[in-house]
């Protein structure tokens, strides 16, 4: 009884630099009392403690007024609360001042129907002194959301909400390093706010030497969760914010939401599966972006290629080693002084000449829709650049990027209406605002420009935005200014807002008052979604089958990207800073990793992560990107790593650098990889066109078993594909949990391509943990009856596997019946579900 009255406490003094007293606890009209249990706020809330009191009769749209003390003297008067039943399984609660307008996100969520539905999932409940409301699943009679406990404060730069959750079985909320996939509700916290922060890692090489918070916040910003019932229902929570924020986990079970801006705008999703969560999510944002076919491929990078000499002797290897391998990345190296759309004419003097040789050398498929260098009659290699937002401003010569930005004023300014200068890797910068509607005609023309030069897909990196200094580099930021000294600071790495960025006074362009007026502060964590926006597709083909959505007040070409204009092919972007919707148009590695087994082993959480947030196309670099990798480890990695869905080594070894036994290893998985593209790819379809997931916990699957739930080191592709990996150091065996259906080891079955029905390797036990051998060259995967998995014979690209017979792997169910399907186009035109050029093959078998 004691815990559970601790449980219902809710933090009335959550600011962190400040140590919470008597005294301002008992000024605020809450108790205090100090406990020894970590995390246990000693000053709390009393029951009913509510600010805000209805003074109209229920309704979709009420207002409500404040009659207390406020925190910090910045109190929202009247409040307007609406509700709006969107369809039978999508809810919107939205609070917001009932007088004056404040900033909201300029995105337009899809799945409003007309009218209201008759068969909602939902019900809401009111309260009315204090108001509070409550969400409940009309089936279950459960708990979705339960504000009666803490309260609601509303003030310009400080709003908080509490509320009850289902279960502690939540996942989501980031993006931040996170140890497990279920959260920890003992008192934790996680905040957001968009951030360039290694992944948890000890040393940052070229910067600084630093060791992060726990949960420090990183690159992108999703404040999206999905929580399993006590039922086995799930449902989803969208706070649609972009100021930074926090969340408060208790035992209770309850979360509370803390944001220093904007107003509350909640999406609910009530599914009620997890995988339909995220279908019903993706539809609302956008759903998943189709990748090339190529992209498929393995893709291989590294930051320190000194000159072309070691860029081609890295290719030559791994084709001497046969190993499968369709992308080469070129990091900073290759440019002149980092400078984005540049060659440096020493270290890389002749790159551009000797892609146009190795294209003409080629006059293949994929030399014709991509840029493409081309090493011998059996390779096709795709080769990426590296753009950062940031561009020089301190060039003694012309610079067209810079030059031409200053003609179409098209760069952030500082609060006086400056250039708001920062510091990269190329010193003096300043920052394109790609919420300006010119800054899409400056980006198209330089990318396509470039493009004449190298590249087939654009890289986009520290969109964060980043910044080597805090602030400006030549005098910080304004001293006392309220956003970037806001009154309350949530729990964030460093300790300001505008740590390792811009400052959170500069402006940017603000389309409702088509000036420059809008304040960064605001805007901050969607610089990465802004930028990839004008970089890739909005509206291709593919969107055309469903509703999309319409953010607004957004540079949207009409029909394709920058990218695509420059390549007339499908053409796609990897961004490192994301927002919710940023998915539909681009893909996301899962930043600056270290090499190391922990990171290994989260990366899976990482996909995991960002299948709930709309982005199918995701992977971490493999072997990892800080400090040398260890030969085990990197072996590991790479087997884990061929199951990425964005598959690419990024560490200082590549898969060659150990000798022929590794080579061969590694060799091994990918051929296993690129035999299963024509499934992947399907997959892939499928995400782009209903919103469902490409890698999938098993709870996806098993949603009824619980014991599934928790399970967050195997994954799914799809239905169908079981990986067991092994994450830790040393091990020969791994520890798998089998769910209740037949499982088929994969290798049993594919040692003869042409075999069509199987049923070698069958897995004994079901709805249990077994222990699977696990030798130091092999990965178990296992095939689940009652699936037809489409198979290509494998080879060292894409363009030469797609060439091969393909091949149907049955494994019938416990009926004795199963069935598949197959998605197949030219891999990388446009518009060919919209001119109906591709195949769409189901299969079927009793």
């Amino acid at each position: 009884n004691v815990f559970l009255f601790i449980c219902y406490r809710f933090n009335c003094h959550p600011e962190q630099s400040i140590r919470a007293t008597r005294t301002a606890c008992l000024s605020r009209g809450c108790f205090f009392d100090e406990v020894s249990i970590p995390g246990v706020p000693p000053c709390y809330y009393p029951h009913n403690y509510g600010a805000y009191y209805k003074d109209t009769a229920p309704s979709d749209t009420t207002e409500e007024h404040l009659p207390k003390p406020s925190f910090f003297n910045q109190p929202v008067q009247r409040l307007k609360v609406e509700v709006e039943e969107h369809s039978e399984y999508q809810l919107r609660i939205k609070i917001s001042d009932a007088v004056n307008s404040r900033y909201e996100v300029p995105l337009t969520l899809s799945g409003k129907k007309h009218g209201k539905p008759s068969d909602a999932l939902y019900e809401v409940i009111y309260q009315d002194n204090p108001f509070a409301f409550k969400v409940v699943r009309r089936a279950t009679r459960e708990v979705i959301m339960d504000t009666s406990v803490g309260a609601l404060i509303f003030e310009d730069q400080f709003i908080q909400l509490s509320t009850k959750t289902a279960t502690t079985h939540l996942y989501g909320l980031g993006e931040a390093e996170h140890k497990n996939y279920k959260h920890d509700f003992f008192w934790t916290r996680q905040g957001l706010h968009a951030r360039d922060e290694g992944v948890n890692v000890t040393k940052q090489i070229v910067f600084s030497l630093i060791r992060v918070k726990q949960n420090a916040n990183l690159y992108g910003y999703h404040p999206f969760h999905i929580t399993m019932e006590r039922e086995g229902n799930a449902h989803g929570v969208l706070l649609l914010t972009s100021n930074a924020m926090e969340v408060d986990l208790t035992p209770l079970p309850s979360i509370t939401y803390r944001t220093i801006g904007g107003i509350l705008d909640f999406y609910l999703f009530m599914g009620p599966t997890p995988e339909q969560v995220i279908q019903q999510y993706s539809l609302a944002i956008g759903t998943p972006m189709m990748p090339p076919y190529w992209a498929l491929g393995f893709q291989l990078c590294k930051y320190g290629y000194g000159n072309i000499g070691e860029l081609k002797t890295v290719v030559e290897e791994m084709r001497n080693y046969e190993i499968p391998f369709d992308v080469q990345y070129g990091d900073i190296d290759y440019m002149d002084r980092q400078l984005d759309f540049t060659i440096d004419p020493v270290n890389y003097a002749g790159l551009s000449d000797y892609v146009d040789k190795l294209r003409d050398d080629y006059k293949m498929r994929y030399v014709v829709i991509l840029v493409c260098f081309t090493f011998s009659c059996t390779y096709i290699l795709e080769f990426w650049p590296f753009l950062d937002p940031a561009i020089s401003a301190n060039e003694s010569d012309p610079y067209p990027p810079f030059d031409g930005g200053i003609t179409a004023d098209i760069f952030i300014r500082s609060h006086d209406g400056e250039l708001a200068y920062g510091l990269e890797t190329r010193a003096h910068v300043v920052f394109p605002d790609y919420f300006n509607p010119i800054t899409k005609d400056w980006w198209s023309d330089n990318i396509i420009e470039f493009h004449k030069q190298l590249f087939d897909g654009l890289w986009i990196d520290m969109n964060e935005p980043a910044n080597f200094v805090d602030g400006s580099r030549d005098r910080g930021c304004v001293v006392g200014n309220k956003y970037d000294h806001p009154p309350y600071l949530p729990d964030l790495k460093g300790d300001t807002l505008y740590n390792k960025t811009l400052c959170m006074s500069n402006l940017q362009y603000n389309a409702k008052t088509n000036s420059t007026n809008q304040l960064h502060y605001n805007v901050h964590s969607l610089y990465g979604w802004s930028q990839a926006q004008p970089t890739q597709v909005i509206l291709d083909p593919y969107k055309s089958v469903h509703i999309i959505p319409s953010p607004n007040n957004l540079m949207i070409p009409s029909v394709i990207s920058a990218c695509q204009q420059a390549t007339g092919k499908r053409c796609y972007v990897i961004s490192r800073s994301t927002y919710p919707g940023a998915g539909a148009f681009t893909g996301h590695w899962l930043g600056d990793n270290e090499s190391k087994w922990s990171h290994l082993r989260s990366s899976i959480i990482g996909m995991f992560e960002f299948s709930l947030y709309g982005f199918s196309y995701t992977g971490a670099d493999i072997c990892g990107f800080f400090e040398d990798a260890e030969e085990e480890m990197c072996l590991r990695w790479s087997q884990l790593g061929a199951f990425y869905p964005f598959s690419r080594n990024h560490a200082i070894q590549d898969p060659a650098a150990w000798g022929p036994q590794f080579a061969a290893s590694v060799k091994k998985v990918l051929k296993t990889r690129y035999t299963l593209l024509p499934y992947l790819y399907t997959l892939f379809h499928h995400s782009h066109t209903s919103g469902s997931s490409v890698v999938r916990p098993l709870m996806h699957e098993f949603t009824n078993d619980e014991n599934t739930w928790e399970l967050d080191g195997q994954f799914l592709w799809g239905h169908a594909l079981l990986v067991s990996p092994v994450l830790d150091q040393g091990a020969t065996s791994v520890e798998a949990y089998i769910p209740d259906a037949r499982w088929f080891d994969y290798y049993r079955n594919m040692s003869n391509i042409e075999i069509l029905l199987c049923f070698g390797g069958e897995v004994p036990e079901r709805k249990a943990k077994v222990v699977l051998q696990a030798p130091l060259d092999h990965i178990n995967l296992h095939v689940r009856g009652g699936y037809i998995i489409p198979t290509q014979s494998p080879a060292v690209t894409t363009y030469f596997s797609r060439q091969n017979d393909f091949g149907l792997l049955v494994l019938l169910d416990d009926d004795m019946k199963s069935s598949g399907n197959l998605f197949w186009d030219d891999g990388d035109s446009l518009d060919t579900v919209k001119n109906k050029l591709y195949t769409y093959s189901t299969f079927t078998c009793e």
